[in-house]
Formats: structure tokens, C-alpha cells, sequence
């Protein structure tokens, strides 16, 4: 999941698009890229300050639990997370990461 689709209303979206492209019904994994959202919009090579938000994980991971209820990919996960913000997320995670 890359950053300008880590919004809630965005996940399921970002992730049937990419099967789409892929021709697949489901991914093995779905990976959070960074734990940090991105203004949604087209990507740039040089992405500006006012554009890095912070992201909401309970939403975020709550819709990724979701991808994973219906079938849309056997696991989830994150990457570049700290252990602070991993302890977060697991705090309030219905899926462990």
C-alpha cells in the first residue's frame, strides 16, 4: 500500500486496482509501505513536505483487516515501521501485523 492510498477510504480501492493490473484475484501479502500518509494524487519523483501527513493506523489497519475478510489477500503486514509505532499499531490490531 503506498502512502497516497494509506486513507481508510482508499485501501480496498488501492488494492483491487493493483490485482487488476496484476491479473490476480488475491495477493499473498499486502504490506503498509511507510507509516506515514501522502495526499492522494498522482506520484512524483519529489514528493513536497506539506504533502507527508500523518497517518491514522487504526483506520488504515481496520481496512486492510478488511482486504484480508474478504479474500483479497491471504496476509497483512507493514514495513519501515518503527517498534514504537508497530507496538501502536498492535495495540488496537484485531490481525497482527
Amino acid at each position: 500500500l503506498w502512502c497516497a492510498d494509506a486513507h481508510a477510504d482508499l485501501v480496498l480501492p488501492a488494492l483491487q486496482n493493483s490485482l487488476r493490473n496484476l491479473k490476480l484475484d488475491y495477493l499473498d501479502l499486502y504490506l503498509i509501505h511507510h507509516p506515514v500518509s501522502l495526499k492522494p494524487g498522482k506520484l512524483v519523483n519529489e514528493i513536497p513536505k506539506d504533502h507527508i501527513l500523518p497517518m491514522d493506523y487504526k483506520s488504515v489497519w481496520a481496512a486492510m483487516e478488511e482486504c484480508q475478510t474478504l479474500g483479497f489477500t491471504r496476509a497483512i503486514g507493514v514495513s519501515n515501521f518503527s517498534c514504537k509505532k508497530l507496538q501502536e499499531l498492535m495495540a488496537t490490531a484485531k490481525i497482527p501485523p
